[in-house]
């Protein structure tokens, strides 16, 4: 899973290479998606996106902690013995 600082590297890599590009007078690719105002718009779009990822993994993290403190009060035999009979639900539906 990639994670939110190493996002911010490839962004700031992604944005070094934009300038470097925009300050070269010879950069004048066919492709439109590699023209300066499409490779800015990828960036916006890209920074827009991160800087949603710590408010989406806080709804993520306490949806899982929620879920996790339900089977906090339960006796860990019942825990074992609903985790064997799960495995073996799926051995039958293997066959």
């Amino acid at each position: 899973m990639p994670t939110e600082s190493g996002d911010m590297k490839l962004l700031g890599n992604f944005r070094q290479m934009i300038d470097h590009v925009s300050a070269e007078t010879n950069y004048k690719p066919a492709n439109d998606d590699l023209k300066k105002p499409a490779l800015e718009a990828q960036y916006t779009a890209a920074a827009a996106v991160i800087q949603d990822v710590p408010i989406r993994m806080a709804a993520y993290k306490a949806a899982i902690n929620d879920r996790q403190s339900s089977y906090d009060d339960l006796d860990p035999i019942v825990m074992r013995a609903q985790y064997v009979e799960s495995v073996g639900r799926r051995q039958e539906h293997a066959r």
